[in-house]
C-alpha cells in the first residue's frame, strides 16, 4: 500500500465509523514515501479523540505506521487513555508500545495499536 493509500483508508475508516459524530483534519501531509496525519474525532458521548499517525515506506507500496498516539479525552478533556509507541519507557514488556490509562503518570504496557484497534477498544467501552 502506498502511504497516500494508507491516508485514504484511514480516511474513509473515519467516515465509516458508526461511533464517530464529527472530524476535524488538523494536518495532512503526503509524499511519495511517507505520511502524516492529526485528526480529532469528536464521538458520540462527546468524548474526544485524537489522533496522530505517521506512516514510512522503503519502498512505495509497502508503507508501515511507524508512530502513532490515539488521545482519548471524556466530554470535560480528562485523559480517559492514550496509546502511543513514544520511546520513553524502555523498561515496560513490548517497549515501545504502551498505554496511559486515567492518567499520564500511569502507564502501562500495550500491544501495537493502530486506528482500527482503537475505535474497536472504544466502541467496546461506550456499549458498557
Amino acid at each position: 500500500m502506498k502511504p497516500i493509500e494508507y491516508l485514504e483508508e484511514f480516511e474513509r475508516l473515519i467516515v465509516e465509523t458508526p461511533i464517530i459524530k464529527s472530524f476535524q483534519i488538523k494536518e495532512r501531509i503526503s509524499r511519495r514515501f511517507e505520511a502524516y496525519i492529526k485528526v480529532r474525532l469528536t464521538l458520540l458521548d462527546d468524548s474526544v479523540l485524537e489522533i496522530t499517525e505517521f506512516v514510512q515506506a522503503s519502498e512505495e507500496d509497502d508503507a508501515q505506521l511507524k508512530r502513532y498516539s490515539y488521545h482519548w479525552m471524556d466530554a470535560s478533556s480528562r485523559l480517559k487513555v492514550r496509546w502511543d509507541n513514544v520511546r520513553h519507557y524502555p523498561n515496560l514488556p513490548d517497549f515501545p508500545h504502551h498505554l496511559h490509562d486515567g492518567d499520564e503518570k500511569n502507564a502501562l504496557s500495550g500491544e501495537s495499536m493502530s486506528l482500527q484497534k482503537v475505535l474497536d477498544a472504544i466502541s467496546h467501552q461506550l456499549e458498557e
